[in-house]
């Protein structure tokens, strides 16, 4: 079976380069999959929120859905809520099934692309399990790619076609040729998330953004 290879969809790791290319330190805890911490600028209308909600005991509310699909219409990444911390943090989870559903949708649109399935499996903590499987049209420029990227193992011109017809600021995938001329393709959702938190981080009314990291008890 071929390697897998990493591809890089337009500019989606422009800007993660700074952090995730570098390695892990051996004493940080792995990253909690799809999701970052988020504090808000302290007196803006989120972080308000975030207090009235947390003196109220309430779970969530309108305000507060309202405000964080705001956010994913300018990411075009959903998100969702999974809790807000006792430091008045928001943890976002990237939702899974929708950015699966968003990229079969979008792909089924491209040239050269015959069909789109989505194989649901379980998740991982740096990657998800699911996979997107690409059906090149016969005859189709992809096809060709894909042939040859199995074959011969030239795949910079399939990954060349991908980038084209899926680009996205932030979704990194991972693909790689599989029984003719099928492609396999997969979400680095490490890589993604950290996408997302640079592109947090530059926003004048979030105090920090950070990796949500999976705490251990030895």
């Amino acid at each position: 079976m071929p390697g897998r290879v990493t591809v890089l969809v337009s500019a989606w790791l422009a800007g993660v380069c700074a952090w995730a290319g570098a390695a892990v330190p051996a004493d940080q805890e792995p990253l909690a999959a799809g999701q970052m911490l988020v504090k808000f600028a302290t007196g803006g209308p989120a972080d308000t929120e975030i207090a009235r909600l947390m003196r109220s005991g309430e779970p969530g509310s309108a305000e507060l859905d309202e405000y964080v699909q705001a956010l994913v219409a300018i990411l075009d990444v959903p998100l969702f809520v999974r809790q807000i911390t006792s430091g008045r943090e928001l943890v976002l989870e990237i939702e899974r099934s929708a950015v699966l559903d968003r990229a079969a949708a979008k792909l089924r649109e491209a040239a050269g692309v015959q069909q789109v399935s989505i194989d649901r499996a379980s998740g991982s903590q740096q990657y998800w399990d699911d996979r997107l499987v690409v059906v090149p049209a016969p005859d189709s420029d992809l096809a060709r790619a894909a042939l040859r990227a199995k074959d011969a193992g030239k795949a910079e011109a399939m990954y060349e076609l991908l980038a084209r017809q899926f680009a996205h600021p932030h979704y990194a995938l991972q693909a790689q040729a599989i029984e003719a001329p099928q492609i396999e393709l997969r979400i680095d959702l490490q890589k993604t998330t950290l996408s997302v938190i640079r592109s947090l981080q530059a926003r004048a009314d979030v105090e920090y953004a950070q990796p949500n990291f999976v705490a251990t008890i030895n």
